[in-house]
């Protein structure tokens, strides 16, 4: 309806009160004058309470269309940060079953090396060897108890420390589809480019970077002294000053950090072939 239509509606309106033509005197002709002059000056009130409420129509439109627009940018951008996550991220709906998982997560589910859907449950894999504690800690989930452990696959050894907590929702009373629960899925063997990110954030030097790379590799310190041709005490040493760079006691904190760096990484994209 545009803005003049209570105009037009007046007006027709007007005409359909208007008394018929007849020849009146005196008053008869006082009292019509009256009247059509009540008529054309109620048109204007009527026109412009009109066009405020269009005015009105039209701004709360726009407003919720840009409000529209911005959270689905806002979506958007938050579907694409997940996705970039070299970590596998799972939502848990508060009946057990799987509400979503990024791409990394959709991979590892692919490849059920620590875990696998069925029957639209996630569930460990057939090769894990904690596969009962994981599954108990996945059935906790939607009571509100949270977990983190590693997983192993039994037949490659292969690790990763799976974390999973609760979410809460600003709604009393969430749909049972909405997650109430996020789990992430990190390997605990990331590429030995994190080493190389970790020597730039803590400065560390060329010889800690390759042993923190061998620890990363898997091999313990030992293992890393022999296989960088230096001496266990030497290792022992650069370890030490790794400790105190990093603010981590242990080796297993410190590899558990790493872990954690690796997930903030973004997939490498390769190159477009030219031609």
């Amino acid at each position: 309806m545009g803005l003049t239509d209570p105009l037009i509606e007046a007006i027709i309106a007007s005409a359909k009160r208007r008394p018929t033509t007849k020849r009146s005197t005196g008053s008869g002709r006082v009292e019509a004058a009256n009247a059509a002059v009540g008529t054309r000056t109620s048109i204007v009130p009527r026109f412009r309470r009109g066009a405020v409420g269009a005015l009105v129509t039209l701004g709360v439109a726009f407003q919720n269309f840009w409000t529209t627009e911005s959270l689905r940018l806002v979506d958007r951008a938050y579907r694409d940060a997940v996705n970039n996550l070299t970590s596998g991220m799972f939502g848990i709906e508060s009946t057990g079953r799987l509400a979503f998982a990024n791409r990394a997560g959709e991979e590892q589910i692919r490849q059920a090396r620590w875990v696998q859907v069925l029957g639209g449950t996630l569930i460990p894999g057939n090769g894990v060897q904690e596969a009962n504690l994981f599954a108990k800690a996945l059935r906790g989930l939607p009571a509100g108890i949270s977990f983190k452990m590693l997983v192993t696959e039994r037949l490659t050894c292969a690790q990763a420390i799976a974390s999973g907590v609760p979410v809460s929702h600003p709604e009393p009373n969430p749909s049972p589809m909405s997650p109430t629960a996020l789990v992430w899925l990190t390997p605990v063997l990331p590429d030995e480019d994190v080493a190389s990110d970790l020597a730039v954030l803590f400065d560390l030097t060329v010889a800690e970077r390759r042993l923190v790379g061998r620890l990363i590799a898997g091999d313990d310190l030992r293992e890393a002294a022999r296989s960088l041709h230096v001496s266990l005490h030497t290792a022992r040493t650069q370890l030490k000053s790794i400790f105190g760079k990093t603010g981590r006691r242990t080796q297993a904190a410190l590899l558990t950090f790493v872990t954690r760096l690796s997930a903030l990484r973004t997939p490498r994209r390769t190159a477009a072939p030219t031609q």
